[in-house]
């Protein structure tokens, strides 16, 4: 489901190598015909300028309406090296309610994807009497040991994924991923990049577009 090489041109250029999404909770009652590959794409530079050129909350949302009214971020626009979130997500949570992307040719396209906030059932725990009988089963969804993780991108996409499930249940919305190939350059200027507090005064869960170096360990 929407690789960066299924939303890249071909031949893009070395920015392009990268893959920037935005994952959080829908802000409103998810409507099946909400168009937000579009809405995401139209929004990208005001959310880069909210999200680079604020310095508290009231100044993010007043640069970047699409944050304010469509999407609550669990993290700033995240930057990865190629790799796209959309399959790993799909893999874990149990029903998408729509997705959809745009159809460029020759450019880069935003794709995105809505979710119920529930995990897929890995298996089931039974609870057993002494006499063998079956007092109770546990439904068991899928958890990080159950997962390979081949780049600290997947791990820290699936600690953010966990957080962003627990908010939506609370709020009683979905979950919602929004993807594009290139924005913003993977640099080690980027990767340096201080955490800006003030996100979490705006109700994000964690304040970095990149995820933390000491939090993945392989192996």
């Amino acid at each position: 489901m929407f690789t960066h090489n299924d939303l890249e041109p071909s031949g893009g250029s070395q920015e392009q190598k990268t893959f920037n999404y935005l994952l959080g909770v829908t802000r409103k009652k998810f409507r099946s015909n909400d168009d937000f590959a579009e809405r995401f794409e139209s929004a990208l530079h005001s959310i880069v300028t909210a999200e680079e050129q604020s310095d508290t909350a009231k100044e993010l949302f007043k640069y970047c309406s699409f944050l304010r009214k469509d999407v609550l971020p669990t993290a700033p626009l995240t930057v990865t090296n190629e790799w796209s979130p959309f399959a790993l997500a799909n893999s874990l949570l149990a029903s998408c309610l729509a997705k959809g992307r745009q159809q460029k040719q020759d450019q880069s396209n935003a794709a995105y994807s809505v979710w119920t906030p529930e995990l897929k059932i890995e298996n089931q725990a039974v609870l057993s009497s002494k006499n063998g009988e079956v007092v109770a089963q546990f439904d068991l969804p899928r958890k990080a040991s159950d997962l390979d993780f081949r780049s600290e991108d997947e791990y820290h996409f699936y600690w953010l994924l966990s957080l962003t499930i627990e908010r939506a249940r609370k709020l009683r919305r979905n979950v919602i991923l929004l993807g594009y190939p290139g924005y913003k350059s993977y640099s080690d200027e980027l990767r340096r990049m201080k955490p800006n507090y003030h996100f979490l005064e705006a109700g994000y869960l964690y304040p970095s577009g990149m995820p933390h170096p000491l939090r993945f360990r392989k192996g």
